[in-house]
């Protein structure tokens, strides 16, 4: 059996990004005496919303009954993982969707089994005493219909949390086709993972790690020369040096002293984007390394003071922890820099610095002025093309500005942006909104916009100019031949930064879309999370096209529009099972009452980080709400990870109009406590529109793919014209496109 078989890492992310599963046995079991079990791992993988391919099937049919059982629990275990069948749901309400209560009547049953339980009977009857402290009179509840004590919503276990009289799903699901994975499919993502031209996400990097843990020597077989982007180098880097890589392999990919300070952040686990600051410790090695690294530096030590001046306060922690003074002879380059970073700041002249002084004390009206200040900037092409905005707006000549961009030394990820950009500064804006780096999907907005358009003819320039290279380029590629792009890819957008980018069952791509069945009338929303005195509630506001509320799903309010309801709210993941919560949006009654969009919120209301307790969340498409179980795996279209560095998460809008679900994939601000999606939802809402607007302001795969297919061969209207069609299977292929389009 290959060493990746065993992975989970590995198996999550090749089902995840390839659908494909690993099948390892011993030659010993291939006696093909399981056959007749064949069908009875096809029924338990279908029910979890997958199939296997003729490839896999047709090795199956060889193994022996011991070789099916494995593959079959290794199997079941991953697929279960995959769309969050691994724990039971247990709701408050456990019929749900039936016996869903009226929200204020429910409230008045509480308050008086509060008063019952604290004062003794009042209302006569039967009782039933719970393990909570709570006196239940069977005149205000049911237990057969709750699935925790009704009035503290905390689980017992005295109560049945079986879900009662299911009536059996009926309705067809398609199912996810999965194939044969093979060491070399693992070291092809891993290839192009490593040369991604954009920011990897934490499930990559987990991938990435767990690869070079497995097969480090192989790895460094593989390599390229050269990787495109300096954080995922220094973090494959870091992590080949931790498996006692030999080190004269690696210092090629350490070329700037930034990338020397973004490797002792991966050394130590930190932020490698050097977003957060890190505590720097090392050990002995690892410090002699760095030092090396350091001075081997190539450029003038006048560039590199320059750079470390962007970072001194780390540079100057770091010092402390490499000891740089015991290897002042060693490394003298190394010795000198530091010298100076500390006791000679004021003498370091930055890039920076001299841009700014030519743009706040330069007449830019004189033409030697404007000489002066876009020579400096074209010592830097992509800083250039990153003020082209900046400068347009200040009013120098559009012929001047892209005269000195030596567009040919800017990335292909900034040429995209720009073309998105300069398309929409033909008006001005509501409002602005800006998501800076880091591992937490945080978006800033500023009101207003106090830019003026941009003349038509200065836009169509940078327009063209950008157009023409991104052709140039891709033109010296290979040649693609006759090619068909999928409409459906218009709905995707480009993975430029994936590094706050949350994990699911898909790769998906923040403002990206995905399609809603027609059949189906009810999304059902679900979530799930583990912990002691842990509450997270699962919310919905409901919006009209213009962003007015509607109405809202959640504990506070459980039945809205049609069918759409609220599970109830469970106050605790203690359980034995933890504790879940669900939401039905039926589609046809909110549209008929007027509602757009509907935002979908998962609050930690006591407080604690996602990233310190067990949370995931998704939905589910349904044709008839009450038929089936409240949880169906296979009907689950999307599952994804609540993991991040924050306590208010919202990862989807759904589109009615559109019929689509909006990949949202964005933290907000919220107080420790007591979050509500009634004191979320106004502060969010121009946070989601920012997010539904990405359609129409991003890159989306088609036009990248168009773009190639007009540049390296002929795009065609049919799939039977086509050498290569692009279509939705590219969705598994996003390692590729991050690799090898962009």
């Amino acid at each position: 059996m290959n060493s990746f078989a065993n992975n989970t890492v590995v198996q999550s992310f090749l089902l995840r990004e390839k659908r494909k599963v690993f099948l390892s046995v011993d030659a010993a079991a291939l006696n093909g005496s399981a056959v007749t079990l064949i069908p009875a791992v096809l029924a338990d993988v279908g029910q979890l919303g997958f199939t296997l391919d003729g490839e896999l099937c047709a090795l199956l049919r060889k193994l022996d009954v011991a070789g099916l059982k494995a593959f079959h629990g290794r199997l079941v275990a991953i697929l279960r993982e995959a769309v969050g069948a691994q724990v039971k749901y247990r709701p408050l309400f456990k019929n749900f969707p039936h016996d869903v209560p009226d929200t204020f009547d429910y409230f008045v049953r509480r308050f008086m089994g509060y008063a019952e339980s604290a004062l003794g009977p009042i209302l006569g009857g039967q009782y039933t005493a719970l393990s909570c402290g709570h006196l239940v009179n069977h005149r205000l509840f049911d237990l057969e219909k709750f699935g925790a004590c009704p009035i503290c919503q905390h689980q017992v276990p005295e109560i049945n949390v079986e879900q009662t009289n299911v009536v059996p799903l009926d309705e067809l699901t398609p199912l996810k086709l999965l194939g044969l994975a093979t060491e070399e499919h693992v070291f092809q993502a891993f290839d192009n993972v490593v040369r991604s031209r954009t920011s990897l996400s934490e499930s990559y990097k987990g991938f990435v790690s767990a690869v070079i843990g497995l097969q480090a020597d192989a790895v460094v077989r593989r390599l390229p020369d050269e990787m495109a982007f300096k954080e995922t180098a220094t973090f494959v880097t870091a992590g080949l040096l931790k498996q006692g890589v030999e080190r004269a392999h690696l210092l090629r990919f350490l070329k700037t002293p930034t990338d020397v300070l973004r490797l002792a952040v991966a050394l130590c686990g930190g932020d490698v984007s050097l977003k957060e600051v890190t505590r720097f410790k090392l050990n002995n090695g690892q410090r002699q390394f760095l030092m090396a690294a350091f001075n081997a530096l190539k450029q003038a030590d006048a560039y590199v003071l320059e750079e470390m001046l962007g970072y001194r306060g780390r540079w100057l922690r770091l010092g402390e922890v490499l000891h740089v003074g015991q290897f002042k002879a060693r490394f003298p380059k190394a010795w000198a820099c530091f010298d100076a970073l500390r006791n000679r700041e004021d003498d370091i002249t930055t890039h920076a610095s001299r841009v700014e002084k030519l743009l706040v004390h330069s007449n830019l009206y004189k033409q030697e002025a404007r000489f002066a200040l876009l020579e400096t900037l074209a010592q830097r092409p992509g800083e250039l093309a990153r003020k082209l905005d900046a400068l347009l707006s200040r009013g120098l000549p559009f012929e001047e500005v892209l005269g000195a961009l030596r567009v040919e030394s800017v990335s292909t990820t900034i040429l995209l942006t720009l073309l998105a950009h300069f398309r929409q500064r033909a008006a001005k804006s509501e409002f602005r909104a800006f998501m800076p780096k880091g591992s937490v999907a945080k978006m800033y907005i500023v009101d207003g916009d106090g830019r003026k358009p941009l003349a038509a003819e200065a836009r169509f320039a940078v327009l063209d100019l950008v157009d023409k290279e991104l052709r140039r380029r891709f033109a010296e590629r290979k040649a693609l031949g006759k090619v068909f792009v999928d409409e459906a890819l218009e709905a995707v957008l480009v993975p430029f930064s994936q590094r706050s980018a949350s994990s699911g069952m898909s790769p998906m791509t923040r403002g990206s879309r995905v399609a809603l069945e027609s059949s189906k009338g009810i999304v059902r929303l679900f979530m799930h999370w583990a912990g002691p005195h842990i509450d997270v509630d699962l919310s919905c506001a409901l919006y009209d096209e213009h962003w007015n509320k509607k109405d809202h799903l959640s504990w506070t309010n459980v039945r809205s529009y049609g069918r759409s309801a609220h599970s109830g709210d469970l106050r605790s993941g203690s359980g034995p099972e933890g504790a879940c919560e669900f939401i039905d949006l039926d589609l046809a009654a909110l549209k008929v009452q007027g509602v757009r969009y509907a935002a979908v919120t998962v609050f930690s209301y006591t407080g604690q980080s996602f990233d310190t307790f067990p949370c995931f969340a998704g939905f589910m498409e349904r044709e008839d709400a009450t038929k089936g179980a409240n949880f169906e795996p296979k009907t689950v279209k999307h599952k994804f990870s609540v993991n991040g560095a924050m306590v208010i998460m919202v990862p989807m809008v759904v589109d009615l109009a559109t019929c689509q679900v909006v990949w949202a994939d964005l933290s907000l601000k919220g107080r420790n406590m007591y979050n509500t999606v009634e004191s979320a939802g106004g502060r969010a809402v121009k946070q989601l529109k920012a997010v539904i607007a990405m359609q129409d302001q991003r890159v989306s795969l088609k036009e990248l793919f168009e773009l190639h297919g007009q540049a390296r061969g002929e795009l065609v209207s049919t799939r039977e014209e086509a050498d290569l069609v692009l279509d939705e299977r590219k969705l598994n292929e996003l390692d590729e496109v991050v690799a090898d389009w962009l």
